[in-house]
C-alpha cells in the first residue's frame, strides 16, 4: 500500500520511534502522537497483533471504501462471494467483490471518494478492485456514467467491458453504455481524456469524441443511432452541480466518502477548541450518535454499523462526535489531512470478560468516541495504520492551545446521558435493527472496555444481509453477471475473513450461529455461482499487453501509464502493417512497439502469447462449462428437493392452520360467554358503589359548604391584610427587578456583541443567498399588501352597510316611542275630562272653579 505523508506525519514518526527505543512506552499509556502504537489496558499493542500475512507483512485494510449515496427503483445487492442477492439502502458499504443491480427504471450513485460511479436502469456492475490506488469496476450490460474528481500520480480508475477496458487519463466526465447482449459498448468523452483497450490494440479518445466499438480487438461497430440524452443525463447533470455547490466541502476533504449527503440536514460551526463543527438539524428527542441503524459483518474490517440516516455515512465512519451543551456535533478534524475510513468509530463498553444482560440474555453496548479518544481496530492491522487513522484526532485535539496535555479527558462520551446504546447480542449479529430508546444509564457504570475496537463475536449469515428483502436476480442480469470482461490487470481478491473470531460462553448469542456455521464469510475464495463461482473471481480475460508485461517480470500497474498497460502514446510511430484497421480516428499502436522491439521478434511474441492465451482461454471455457454443467445438475436437484418440502411443509401447514381455527373459535366462544358473565357482574357492583359513592358525596358536600362559609369569611380578612403587605413586597421587587432588568440588558448587550462577532462570519456566507430571496419576499410581501387592502374594503363596506342599517333601526325606533308618548297624552287627557265631568256632575256649586282648573290641567298636560 502506497501512502503519501505529510513531513509532520514523518516527523512524528521518528519521534515515536525514539521514544519507543529508550523505553518509554509507559507513557503512551495515556497518549499516544502520531506514528505511535496506542497501549491497550491489558498491556498489548493497539491493533491485533495477529495482523500478518503470511509473507511476513501487515495486512492493512484499505482506507477507501465506496457507499451508496442516492437510490431510485429496484437496486438488488450481493456480498462478495455470494449469490444471494437482496435489497439494498443507503450507506450500505460497497467494496471489493460486491456486485449491483439496478432494475430497469432505476438508478444508483456509488462514491468512493474522488470518483462517482452513477449506474442507469437495466445494469449490471461488479466492484473488481477498490483500495488505496485501484478502482476498477466491471459493467457487462447498461449505462454508466463516470465523474473522475481527481487522479493523483500513481493512481488507477478502470471500467471493464466484454468490450473494452476504459482508462482515464485524467479527470474528467465519461459516459459508457453496454448493449443488453454485451456484443457493443458505446464511449462518450464528456470532459477528459482516456485510453481503451481491446485484445492487442488501443485507443486514445479526447473531450467531445463519441465511439461505438464491437467484438474484443476495438472494432468500429459504426455511429449507428447515438441516443440522445436522457434521463440519466439529466439526473447526473444535477448531481454533478449539487457536488460542484457542496458546503461541506469547505470543511472537509473531497476524498471523504459520503459528504455530499450532510448539505441538506445539518449546519455548520466554528468551535475554538475544536474548528469545523457540524450539527444535524432534525433528530428525535434523546438521539444519540450511532442509536438508528444496524450492524453488519464486512470483511476485512468485521463489524461495521450502517446508519438509517441518509446523512449518516461519513459522520459514522470519519471523525468523533462531541457533546455540545443538550446537542451532538460532529467534529471531522482538518480538511487538509487525508480521510481513513473505519468501520464505526465507537468503544464497545463492559471488555471481554464482563457480562451485559439485555432483554433477559447477553449484550452488547456502544457509545461514539470523542475529539481526543484513540480508535482501537478490532480487526488485522499494524501500528503504522492504527497511528495514521488516529492521527487527526490525537495530533489536532490531544493537546490545547497552551500545551497543557488535554488527553485526561478522553472517553468523556461514555458519561453524557443517553450516549451509550445497547441491544442483544443475538440481535446484534443477525444484523437486526436498534430499538428506539436502547438506553440506559446503568451502563455507565460497567468496566471499561475501550480496549477492545469490536466485541468477539463470530458472524453468521444473516450477519452479511440483515433482514433485507431477499431478492430473485432476473434472468437477463444473471446472464449479464457471467459475461466476460477485458481487463488491463487481474481484479483484487475479496477480504474474506478466515479468522473465524470465537466468543466466550458469556457472550454467546444464544447460540444464533449454531445452524449457520456453513456460510460464515470465512468462504476464502471458493466464491459463488454467478460469474465469481468455482475459481473465486469474477470473469474477465487480460489483454495481450498485460499478459507480455507480466511475462516480461515486470509489473504492468508501475510503467507511469494507467495500471496495466504502459503509455501507448510515448514515443515511437505508428506503422500502418501493424494496424492495419488504421482509419484515421487516432489509434495507437502497441506498447511494445513503442519501446523499440524489431518488428519480426515482436510479432514472433507475439504469435507465442496469442498461442498461450488461446490455450488459457481454452482451458478456461472447459473449466467453466463444467463447472457450469455440475452446477445446474445440483440446482435441479435442490429446486427438486425444495419443491418437495415445500408441498410438505404445505400440507402441514394446512393442518395446523385448521387445528389453530378450530382451537380460536371455541376459545372466542368461550371468552365470549366470561366476557358476558363479567359485564354483568361488573354492571350491578358498578350500579351499587355509585348509589354509595352519590350518598357520601352529598354528604361531603353539605359538609364543605359549611366548611367553606367560614373559612371564606375568615379568609377575605386575611387575604385583605396579605394584599397589603404583597403590594408593599411587590412595590420592593419591581424596583429590584429594575435593576435586575439593567444588569441583564447590560450582559445580553455583551453577548450579542460576541454573537455578532461570531455571525459575522455566517452572514456574509448568507449575504448572497439573502439577495436572491429578496426580490421572492418583496414579490410576496405586495401580493398581501393587495390581498389585506381588499379585506379593508370589503370589511369597510360591510361596517357602513351595517351602520345603515342600525341608523334606519334607530329612526324607526324613535317614531315608536313618539308615537306611544302621543297615545299615552290623549289617554290621560281623556281621563282627566272624564273626572271633571263627574266632579262637575257631583259638586254644581263649584263646576266653574274645577272647569277653570281642569283646563288649566289640561294645558300643563299639552306642555309636557
Amino acid at each position: 500500500m502506497i501512502c503519501t505523508m505529510q513531513p509532520l506525519n514523518r516527523l512524528a514518526i521518528a519521534l515515536a520511534a525514539a521514544l519507543a527505543a529508550h523505553g518509554l512506552m509507559a507513557q503512551a499509556q495515556d497518549y499516544a502522537p502520531p506514528g505511535y502504537a496506542q497501549g491497550a489496558p491489558d498491556g498489548s499493542v493497539l491493533g491485533n497483533p495477529d495482523a500478518v500475512a503470511p509473507n511476513g507483512q501487515y495486512a492493512d485494510p484499505s482506507s477507501r471504501i465506496a457507499t451508496l449515496t442516492d437510490a431510485a427503483g429496484g437496486i438488488s445487492f450481493a456480498p462478495a462471494g455470494s449469490d444471494e442477492w437482496a435489497a439494498i439502502g443507503l450507506n450500505r458499504p460497497v467494496t471489493t467483490g460486491d456486485r449491483l443491480w439496478v432494475d430497469p427504471g432505476g438508478r444508483a450513485e456509488v462514491h468512493a471518494g474522488t470518483t462517482t460511479v452513477r449506474l442507469g436502469g437495466g445494469t449490471a456492475a461488479s466492484i473488481l478492485n477498490l483500495d488505496d490506488d485501484t478502482t476498477q469496476v466491471k459493467l457487462t450490460q447498461g449505462s454508466l456514467q463516470l465523474r473522475v474528481r481527481a487522479l493523483p500520480q500513481g493512481q488507477q480508475v478502470e471500467v471493464d467491458t466484454p468490450n473494452l477496458a476504459f482508462v482515464p487519463n485524467e479527470p474528467g466526465d465519461y459516459r459508457i453504455d453496454v448493449s443488453p447482449d454485451g456484443s457493443t459498448t458505446l464511449v462518450s468523452m464528456r470532459h477528459g481524456s482516456a485510453v481503451v483497450y481491446g485484445d492487442s490494440r488501443s485507443v486514445e479518445l479526447s473531450r467531445g469524441q463519441r465511439m461505438r466499438f464491437a467484438g474484443t480487438d476495438l472494432a468500429d461497430a459504426g455511429a449507428g443511432a447515438y441516443p440522445p440524452p436522457d434521463g440519466l443525463d439529466q439526473w447526473t447533470a444535477a448531481r454533478d452541480a449539487r457536488e460542484d455547490q457542496s458546503v461541506a466541502a469547505r470543511y472537509v476533504p473531497r476524498e471523504m466518502t459520503g459528504y455530499a449527503a450532510l448539505d441538506d440536514y445539518g449546519d455548520w460551526q466554528q468551535d475554538a477548541g475544536y474548528g469545523a463543527v457540524w450539527f444535524p438539524r432534525a433528530v428525535p428527542s434523546g438521539w444519540a450518535p450511532y442509536s438508528t441503524g444496524h450492524w453488519a459483518w464486512v470483511a476485512p474490517w468485521g463489524w461495521t454499523w450502517i446508519d438509517d440516516a441518509p446523512w449518516g455515512f461519513a459522520p459514522s465512519h470519519y471523525g468523533r462526535w462531541s457533546h455540545f451543551g443538550n446537542r451532538w456535533g460532529w467534529v471531522p478534524g482538518p480538511a487538509s489531512v487525508r480521510p481513513y475510513y473505519a468501520p464505526a468509530v465507537v468503544g464497545f463498553i463492559g471488555g471481554s470478560a464482563a457480562t451485559i444482560r439485555i432483554g433477559g440474555g447477553p449484550g452488547v453496548a456502544w457509545y461514539p468516541l470523542g475529539p481526543r479518544d484513540v480508535y482501537r481496530p478490532g480487526y488485522r492491522a499494524s501500528q503504522n495504520y492504527v497511528s495514521r487513522i488516529n492521527y487527526a484526532p490525537i495530533h489536532h485535539y490531544g493537546r490545547g492551545g497552551d500545551g497543557r496535555d488535554r488527553d485526561r479527558e478522553r472517553w468523556v462520551n461514555r458519561n453524557v446521558p443517553g450516549a451509550i446504546t445497547g441491544m442483544p447480542s443475538r440481535n446484534f449479529v443477525e444484523g437486526r435493527p436498534v430499538p428506539r430508546g436502547s438506553h440506559h444509564d446503568a451502563w455507565r457504570t460497567l468496566p471499561v472496555g475501550e480496549g477492545r475496537g469490536a466485541p468477539p463475536m463470530a458472524p453468521v449469515k444473516r450477519s452479511y444481509l440483515g433482514e433485507a428483502p431477499t431478492r430473485a436476480l432476473p434472468p437477463m442480469a444473471r446472464q449479464g453477471f457471467e459475461r466476460q470482461a477485458i481487463a488491463t490487470h487481474l481484479p483484487g481478491r475479496p477480504a474474506f475473513d478466515d479468522r473465524r473470531p470465537g466468543r466466550p460462553p458469556s457472550q454467546q448469542a444464544g447460540q444464533a450461529d449454531r445452524g449457520d456455521r456453513g456460510d460464515r464469510g470465512d468462504r476464502g475464495d471458493r466464491g459463488g455461482p454467478g460469474g465469481q463461482g468455482g475459481q473465486g473471481r469474477p470473469d474477465v480475460r487480460l489483454t495481450e499487453a498485460a499478459l507480455a508485461a507480466r511475462h516480461r517480470g515486470g509489473d504492468p500497474s508501475r510503467d507511469g501509464a494507467p495500471r496495466g498497460f504502459v503509455n501507448p502514446v510515448q514515443g515511437g510511430a505508428q506503422r500502418p502493417d501493424d494496424n492495419p484497421r488504421d482509419n484515421g480516428r487516432n489509434w495507437s499502436t502497441r506498447p511494445d512497439q513503442m519501446r523499440g522491439v524489431p518488428p519480426e521478434a515482436q510479432r514472433q511474441q507475439q504469435a507465442v502469447q496469442r498461442q498461450q492465451f488461446e490455450q488459457q482461454r481454452q482451458l478456461g471455457e472447459q473449466q467453466r462449462q463444467s463447472a457450469d454443467f455440475q452446477q445446474r445438475q445440483q440446482q435441479a436437484l435442490q429446486n427438486q428437493r425444495q419443491e418437495q418440502q415445500r408441498q410438505l411443509q404445505e400440507q402441514q401447514r394446512q393442518g395446523q392452520d385448521l387445528q389453530r381455527r378450530q382451537q380460536y373459535d371455541q376459545q372466542r366462544m368461550a371468552q365470549e360467554q366470561q366476557r358476558q358473565l363479567q359485564d354483568q357482574q361488573r354492571e350491578a357492583t358498578q350500579r351499587r358503589q355509585f348509589d354509595q359513592q352519590r350518598a357520601q358525596q352529598e354528604q361531603q358536600r353539605q359538609q364543605q359548604d359549611q366548611q367553606r362559609e367560614a373559612m371564606q369569611r375568615h379568609q377575605f380578612d386575611q387575604q385583605r391584610a396579605q394584599q397589603e403587605q404583597q403590594r408593599q413586597q411587590q412595590d420592593q421587587q419591581r424596583q429590584q427587578r429594575q435593576q435586575f432588568e439593567q444588569q441583564r440588558a447590560q450582559q445580553e448587550q455583551q453577548r450579542q456583541q460576541m454573537e455578532h462577532q461570531r455571525a459575522a462570519q455566517e452572514q456574509q456566507r448568507q449575504q448572497m443567498e439573502h439577495q436572491r430571496q429578496a426580490a421572492q419576499q418583496q414579490r410576496q410581501a405586495q401580493e398581501q399588501q393587495r390581498a389585506q387592502q381588499d379585506q379593508q374594503r370589503q370589511q369597510m363596506e360591510q361596517q357602513r352597510q351595517a351602520q345603515q342599517q342600525r341608523q334606519a333601526q334607530d329612526q324607526q325606533q324613535r317614531a315608536q316611542q313618539q308615537q306611544q308618548q302621543q297615545q299615552e297624552r290623549q289617554r290621560q287627557f281623556q281621563q282627566q275630562q272624564q273626572q271633571q265631568q263627574q266632579r262637575g256632575q257631583n259638586e254644581p256649586g263649584d263646576r266653574g272653579g274645577h272647569g277653570n282648573r281642569g283646563a288649566m290641567q289640561a294645558r300643563n298636560d299639552d306642555r309636557r
